[in-house]
């Protein structure tokens, strides 16, 4: 994910850009009859909340599915692209890291913040494997890591 860290409107303006994008007049409507054809029920007022910020992040689930519908992962919901500036986006990332009060999860942000994209892939699926093995005793065995 390349990018800074999203705010709730941050939702909304990445589905706008998405309708906007889609080479059509998209409306509610018809990715509502779309969702729905593909077996997701998803209400036109609601999208029409979701486009307006008056609702913010939807459910996991309600993420998946447009994001699908766009052909986008769900991640691009949760990022602003950085257009280039990444010294400023950078420095943004790291007066929110700043703010932190977890000094292991400070430190971990501060260490991989600016990294490229492909790499901050990488300690995803790094990330999910060791949630994944949260019960093994993996403390003994990468303790020499430290």
């Amino acid at each position: 994910m390349v990018g800074r860290l999203a705010g709730e409107d941050v939702f909304r303006d990445r589905l706008n850009e998405l309708y906007a994008e889609s080479g059509e007049r998209l409306t509610n409507r018809k990715v509502m009859e779309a969702l729905k054809k593909r077996g997701f029920k998803i209400s036109e007022p609601y999208l029409s909340q979701l486009r307006s910020g008056v609702r913010g992040y939807p459910s996991n689930e309600v993420m998946s599915a447009i994001a699908e519908y766009f052909n986008v992962s769900p991640d691009y919901f949760y990022t602003i692209p950085c257009n280039g500036d990444r010294m400023r986006v950078q420095s943004e990332n790291a007066k929110i890291i700043d703010r932190l009060s977890d000094p292991s999860m400070k430190k971990l942000l501060t260490m991989v913040n600016g990294l490229p994209e492909d790499l901050l892939e990488l300690l995803e699926v790094i990330a999910l494997r060791l949630k994944g093995s949260e019960n093994c005793n993996y403390k003994k065995k990468y303790s020499v890591i430290r």
